[in-house]
Parts: structure tokens; sequence; C-alpha cells
């Protein structure tokens, strides 16, 4: 089944062993600084749309939801991505990226929100820095950069190249506790509701992909 969510890779032990201090819950200067180092890899991609018009009307309904979120005050910013496959990633410092796939596959506005409100579930919540914590295996940034190399491939990104060295292991080890999914989806219908989009939009999307899986 393909996933709309926050994506945690988790590396074996003689793959990039590291021993690295626990993640830090509040926003702070070194969650921005990963913010940016995350961000810095998405756009090496060359994948991220620059036309105006389409990147107004994702950050017109992503931030829309933001201020029905659990945390209104907490940055984030949205991107859209040329990527045919159906997908949305939430990163460090509340960056979103969807893919062109999942855009076209919405088939209301309301799918759209409710794919929307279940990443900004996962930043509100702090999801990436709480399994970052609780793990202590990787480094937030590490986590957040794998994230990107596999949801966007692109051999002419040098973060990408590196990752590939190990994509069969980490494809194999993509995870994603069951607890915040259900914390994302429930979250997430509760902003949909209070934001005035139909609530149902993120439960349709979820069903047509597992329709279209089967």
């Amino acid at each position: 089944m393909i996933k709309i969510a926050l994506v945690f890779l988790h590396l074996t032990a003689n793959a990039y062993a590291l021993s690295l201090p626990k993640a830090n819950l509040s926003e702070s200067l070194q969650e921005q600084k990963q913010g940016n180092e995350f961000l810095q890899i998405i756009w090496d991609t060359d994948k991220v749309i620059a036309d105006v018009e389409t990147q107004v009307y994702l950050k017109k309904i992503g931030n829309e939801m933001s201020t029905y979120s659990e945390d209104p005050a907490k940055h984030v910013d949205f991107l859209m991505l040329n990527d045919a496959s159906i997908n949305a990633f939430a990163g460090p410092y509340g960056y979103i990226g969807v893919h062109t796939g999942m855009l076209l596959s919405s088939d209301s506005e309301s799918e759209l929100a409710g794919v929307l409100s279940h990443e900004l579930s996962h930043i509100t919540q702090n999801h990436l820095a709480r399994f970052s914590e609780k793990t202590d295996k990787q480094t937030y940034i590490m986590v957040a950069g794998m994230l990107a190399a596999a949801l966007v491939d692109n051999s002419n990104a040098s973060q990408a190249i590196a990752a590939s060295t190990v994509a069969g292991t980490a494809q194999q080890n993509i995870n994603f506790t069951r607890e915040h999914e259900w914390e994302a989806d429930r979250i997430g219908t509760t902003m949909l509701s209070k934001s005035g989009f139909d609530p149902s939009g993120m439960a349709h999307f979820f069903e047509k992909l597992k329709d279209d899986v089967n």
C-alpha cells in the first residue's frame, strides 16, 4: 500500500552507524538549520515546480489548514514537486512536499486538504523529532535527507547518489509507527472539520489509494 505520510528511514547497524544526541522537540535554531539543509536537498533534485500559480494554490490551501492545526504558530512551508508518484512527505522545520501525481489523483480540494492536514499533523505532533529521540540511531537531518533521497530520485543530487548505495536496505526498512499514523489521521480529520472542508476527504483519498493498489 502506498503511504502518504511522514517517512522514517531505518538504516541498519552496518550502514551509517553513528552515536548521536537526542533531538529537541521544540523549534530551535538547530531545527531551522536542519530544515534549511533538508530544503536544499529538495531543491537539488531539480523537481521543485517554480510555477507561481501552482505554488500559490498549494500554499493557499496548506496555510489555511495550518491555521486550524494544534499549533498554528509552528513554521510550515509547502512545495510542489514534479513527480508522477502519488506521494507527499513532511520534513524538519515544517517543510511539506507534495508530488504532482498526488495532486492529479485528488478529485476534490477536500481530498488534497485531507492529505495536507495529515502531513501538518505529523509536523505539529513532532513525529520526526520524537522518532529520532526514541530510536537514537540516526541524526535528525540524516533521516530527513534519506527521506528526500528515497522519495525523489535524481542522479544529479549528490545526496541521492550517496543514498543509492544503501537504497535497497533503506527501502526495506521504511517504516512509520501505527501510533503516529493514527494520531495524524485523527488530528488531521479534526483539522479538516474545523476548516470547513469535507472531513471525509482524507478517508476518501486513502480508500481510493487502497482500491488502486488492489
